[in-house]
Order: C-alpha cells, then structure tokens, then sequence
C-alpha cells in the first residue's frame, strides 16, 4: 500500500513537470494532431511506470526524491524608485503630441525672446527721444520793464520741462504776488503757489502753442505781462525777474537810479555771471568772487558785502548773489559772516 501511494505521487509530479514543457508545441510544429500527442504522452507515462516500478523493486527503501530550487538571475538592476520607470515608454504619437503642445505653449527660442525684448526697448526709445536735440537749461535775470509800449518778458519753455519764474524788487527782496491767470489754460500747466511767495511754476503742455501770463503782484498797480513761447532750444529753468520799483519786504539798499539803461544791463549781466563784451578777467585771492575790468572800472560777482572802497552800483538776486560796480582797486574789504576779509584782485 505504501508503494502504491508512492508510485501515484511520483507519476503526479511528472505529469506536473511534463505539462510545464513546451511538448504540445514540439508535437504541433512536426504536425501531429492534439489526439496523437494525448497518446504519447500516455505512452511516456505507461513507459515511465514500467520503469520506476523496476527500479522501485530493485532500489532500496531508502531513496526519497528531491527537488532543486531554479533561482532566476536578473540581468537589468532596475531601482523601483526611479522615476524613469515609474512610465511606460511613450508612443511616436505621444512624443508628436508633447511637442505640438510645447510649440503652442511656448512657440519662440530663448534666443528670439532675447531679440524681441531688444527690439521692444529700440521702440520705446526711439518713441520717447524728442525728432530734435534736448534743450539746453538756463537760468537767468530779466529786467522788467512796466513803462507804456514797452514789449513783454519772454519765457522760453519746452513740453515736460516746469519753468520757475521768481519776482524781486531793485533791492533783490522778494515781491510777494497777489494773483495770476495764464491765457490758455489748455495749453499751460500753472501749478499752485504759497500764499505770500514771490515763485510761479509753470509748465507747458503742447509743443509750439504760444500764451501768455498775467501776475498782479502786491502794492504794485500795473500787472506784469509775461509771453510764454514753448519749443526752444534753450529753456528757462529759473527765471528772476527784477521790478525796478522798491516792493513791500525791501531792505532800502536800491542801485544808483542815476546810472544809465546801459550800466544797468552790464550789472545784469554780471548777475548772471556773464561778463561784459571787452571785459578782461581778474584773479582774487582770499575768498569766493568773480572779477572782471572794463575800461577803469571793475565789476563783481560776490554772496559777500563789500565794506571798503564805495561801490558805483549794486544788484542782487533772489539767492543773495550780489554784482558790483566800482573804480578800479587791487584791495577790496569785504565782510564774510560778520568778519572783515580782505580780497587781493590782480590781473592774470
């Protein structure tokens, strides 16, 4: 009994171990029907009973079978980890899809971007440049004149450059304004001005259209007539101008009002730190001043107060910038924060 059991479990581990092998296939490509390959195999087994029941009687009782383990080597060491292989390997259709949509979402170069923002900002800049040269700024004294028939100030202005015209007295006191109106509100900017002050800041807004401007200044009967002309070549920054009248906050110290028109517009000039047609410059020494001679007198261009010699005339801006005329001197005394200071004038 105990062999029979045996010899049924044998015959079923070879039966097991004959269909795991490709026999079918074997039979099917040398043509055999699937009936012809049932017989053999039957066949197989009758033979290979036969021949374990021969060896069963002739080995001992001792002999057990034995199965090896196939141990399956793998050839690729693939991390399950790595995100590479988490995907399958895309299609021809898929790759052809990412790149339509990668066209799509981004259809220039780095390189075409880079030109395209080059020639952006080209644009802009040439929009923005004016088709002439920037203007050139100037800051500059005008005397005003109120007399009958006399012709008006001129302003030179320029689109998106602001004007300040400041008003002072013969003494260079500020004179404070009452009112002011502008002729074309559309075409001129007039900003606010501080109660009491003696600026006006004004700014155009087209580029060649004319106006003019109106001031009323205080304890002053005659307004002051101003002409605005945009697009020059030279803008006033700051404009001083100059009432030969004695105003409200003066401090008595006026020019010879016996000088003629002519002296006046050389003080004026020297104001502004131009120096006279024909004058020579002169070198001082001993603190900030500007010199110039012309003929036998000599005019300066100081912040500081001259004490000593007497000066011809004076004329002073809004800033305190004084400009003298005087008899020809090597040695001025002048007063610098309260202290005498002596200034050495030579000739270069």
């Amino acid at each position: 009994m105990f062999y029979r059991i045996k010899k049924l479990l044998k015959l079923g581990i070879l039966v097991g171990v004959l269909l795991s092998l490709p026999i079918s296939f074997t039979f099917a490509q040398a043509g055999s029907s699937s009936a012809s390959g049932s017989k053999a195999l039957i066949s197989l087994v009758k033979k290979w009973g036969s021949k374990d029941k021969t060896n069963e009687l002739a080995a001992p009782s001792s002999q057990k079978l034995s199965l090896t383990p196939i141990q399956m080597t793998n050839t690729t060491k693939q991390d399950p980890y790595d995100p590479h292989h988490l995907f399958a390997t895309s299609a021809p259709f898929e790759d052809q899809a990412f790149q339509s949509v990668s066209r799509q979402a981004l259809p220039m170069t780095p390189q075409q971007i880079v030109n395209l923002k080059k020639m952006l900002a080209e644009t802009q800049r040439a929009s923005a440049t004016s088709a002439e040269a920037p203007p050139k700024p100037i800051s500059t004294t005008q005397m005003v004149n109120l007399a009958p028939g006399s012709v008006p100030s001129p302003i030179r202005m320029q689109q998106g450059f602001i004007t300040s015209i400041v008003f002072i007295d013969a003494t260079g006191s500020p004179w404070p304004i009452e009112s002011c109106n502008v002729g074309n509100p559309k075409a001129f900017n007039l900003l606010p001005w501080q109660a009491g002050g003696n600026t006006l800041m004004i700014q155009a807004l087209s580029m060649y259209t004319y106006g003019n401007l109106a001031v009323k200044l205080q304890d002053l009967a005659t307004p002051v007539m101003l002409t605005l002309v945009p697009g020059q070549k030279e803008v006033d920054y700051r404009v001083d101008l100059r009432i030969q009248q004695v105003g409200p906050n003066s401090n008595g110290k006026v020019a010879n009002d016996t000088l003629p028109n002519g002296a006046n517009n050389i003080l004026l000039s020297v104001l502004d730190g131009v120096p006279p047609d024909g004058a020579k410059p002169l070198n001082v020494v001993g603190g900030d001043c500007q010199a110039w001679k012309l003929g036998d007198k000599m005019y300066l261009r100081t912040r500081l107060t001259i004490l000593s010699p007497s000066w011809i005339a004076v004329m002073t801006s809004s800033d305190g910038t004084k400009a003298y005329e005087m008899a020809k001197s090597s040695d001025v005394l002048v007063s610098k924060y309260g202290k005498a200071v002596n200034l050495r004038i030579r000739e270069n």
